[in-house]
């Protein structure tokens, strides 16, 4: 049966990834289809307005595992870390890809693809307070965010280091030098390092800029690869450190819990301080 090749790639589409990995080996056109970022793309948008069912857990012999619960517990993918942890954190997702941070590494893993990698956090690093991970469309490529600090002798400023990992080049870049770097994450670890919210092709992480005692939303903008900075609403007070960042709806939002509830905040037009929104 001769069927249209517009049809056979709406078919494709519409398959789990682990099937379209086999069906590579059918012929040279489908491994040269389906090996196409533009058909890659494709499917991600695809599936990305669907949701799935998915469950992930940590065995005590340091095994990860992703189950889809829609579908049968023997269909699930796993990823082996070279030895025991105990002080494994996953920190961030994009794209299928999920990010680990243990030891001195980041492991970036596909559960519907198996495929995974280990980073070497830099070396020059000092406190690790920042870090997100992310798709930059322009380049095609997977990126993973690093902002360490360090303080100067006799100064309340920052020696800060801003690098990106591309996982096209395989290669750290630093992106900012020596700079003025009045933020810290909530939490001043070099174990707990900031979680980020990946949205409109910036990583924001909800930071305390010390020099003023406020908190801010910081960006890093991974195409322009530019720092941005997004005040939070007018009406929220600074005395508290429950809230953070997450995207919700659609909107880059802020959660905030005090006085034995939890406020919603929604960003209606992004970049524009005014268009702050308490939910209802």
């Amino acid at each position: 049966m001769f069927l249209p090749n517009e049809l056979i790639i709406l078919i494709l589409l519409r398959l789990p990834v682990k099937s379209l990995i086999r069906f590579k080996c059918v012929c040279k056109s489908w491994f040269s289809l389906i090996s196409d970022p533009h058909f890659a793309n494709s499917h991600f948008q695809l599936k990305a307005a669907t949701h799935s069912h998915r469950i992930m857990f940590r065995t005590p012999t340091s095994e990860i595992r992703s189950v889809d619960l829609e579908a049968s517990l023997h269909n699930d993918s796993a990823f082996m870390l070279p030895e025991p942890y105990s002080d494994l954190n996953i920190k961030a997702s994009s794209r299928g890809f999920i990010v680990f941070y243990c030891a001195s590494n980041i492991y970036l893993w596909n559960p519907s693809t198996g495929a995974h990698k280990e980073i070497p956090i830099p070396s020059n690093h000092y406190y690790l307070n920042f870090s997100g991970f992310g798709y930059d469309p322009s380049e095609d490529d997977y990126l993973v965010v690093s902002a360490s600090y360090d303080s100067i002798p006799n100064s309340d400023d920052m020696l800060s280091h801003l690098e990106i990992f591309s996982l096209r080049a395989n290669v750290w870049k630093k992106i900012v030098g020596t700079t003025h770097w009045p933020y810290c994450s909530k939490v001043v670890s070099s174990y707990y390092p900031m979680v980020d919210s990946f949205f409109n092709g910036a990583i924001h992480w909800l930071a305390f800029r010390h020099d003023i005692c406020v908190y801010v939303i910081v960006a890093f903008h991974l195409t322009e690869r530019e720092l941005l900075l997004i005040p939070l609403p007018d009406d929220i007070h600074n005395h508290s450190n429950d809230r953070d960042l997450w995207v919700f709806r659609g909107f880059l939002s802020l959660w905030f819990s005090g006085d034995h509830k939890v406020d919603i905040w929604v960003m209606e037009e992004y970049g524009v301080h005014s268009s702050w929104i308490k939910t209802p």
